[in-house]
């Protein structure tokens, strides 16, 4: 596997899928993530699907950017829609649709995992006896718990991709959200987000990478780090591991692995209305 270049490797399709079992699936995900391995991995479990504190600041961060934004593009779409009707040209509403795609390409960047403001604010929890500094296992436990944590906030902002990609084939095929069929959709589109962001967390979250995650923070070897030294660190770690480029692979992933049970909703519903 050696010569396999990580960003080229495509998801096996469906019948490769059946022969393998999964593993090569797996196998694939860990190495377009950036985990590689000599042999395919078993699917790791990550513990995060229940709530913590560290969770709920990642989706508290992620749902408030996303609501002001929502909320702030749907303003500037209906002011731009204004001045169309008032007789300004079409090209009005095309430069404001530009100019929010561009605004959306950056937050994507901007995701709640390097907020330094929400990791100041989970060092605090761990930092219980407000010294500054976190020794070794500490470090460890607080990087172990964080990756767990985001597996609820990744499968939210992959489902919101995926979802928001499907939108032009939902509207072709007259599918609403909120629909017995739109969230038949969304539920696929969930359960395959689930399960791709555990097996890569799961990969992230073993023992030997975060053994290596600390080594690479803990550069000077003293065996603790100050608040400073850990946020600068790890932000730079995160971005590394879990920044735009690997959500977009897992978007990926999602939708391949969603192909065919997508067409097999979008197919009744062609014959429902060839019916009716």
């Amino acid at each position: 596997q050696n010569g396999i270049d990580r960003c080229t490797v495509s998801p096996p399709n469906s019948e490769e899928k059946q022969q393998s079992n999964a593993e090569a699936w797996r196998y694939g995900l860990k190495i377009r993530m950036g985990c590689g391995a000599s042999k395919p991995p078993m699917a790791p479990e990550v513990e995060g699907e229940e709530a913590n504190n560290i969770s709920k600041l990642l989706l508290i961060d992620y749902k408030k950017m996303r609501e002001n934004h929502n909320t702030r593009w749907k303003k500037m779409l209906k002011e731009a829609q204004q001045r169309v009707d008032a007789g300004e040209s079409e090209s009005v509403l095309d430069e404001v649709e530009d100019q929010i795609e561009k605004e959306a390409k950056k937050i994507h960047m901007q995701t709640a995992v390097m907020n330094r403001e929400v990791l100041e604010k989970i060092w605090g929890d761990y930092d219980n006896d407000s010294s500054g500094t976190l020794d070794k296992k500490e470090v460890n436990g607080l990087m172990k718990d964080y990756f767990n944590s985001a597996f609820r906030y990744f499968v939210l902002v992959v489902k919101d991709r995926c979802l928001k990609k499907l939108k032009g084939s939902n509207s072709q095929y007259g599918i609403s959200m909120g629909t017995e069929t739109g969230e038949k959709i969304e539920k696929i589109i969930l359960n395959s987000s689930k399960k791709n962001v555990r097996i890569w967390l799961g990969e992230l979250n073993q023992k030997n990478q975060i053994e290596k995650i600390y080594v690479q923070l803990d550069a000077d070897g003293s065996g603790h780090l100050d608040k400073d030294e850990f946020l600068t660190g790890f932000m730079k770690v995160v971005k590394e591991r879990c920044g735009e480029k690997q959500v977009k692979l897992l978007q990926d992933y999602v939708m391949k692995d969603t192909e065919g049970a997508l067409l097999k909703v979008y197919n009744s519903v062609v014959a429902s209305k060839n019916r009716s």
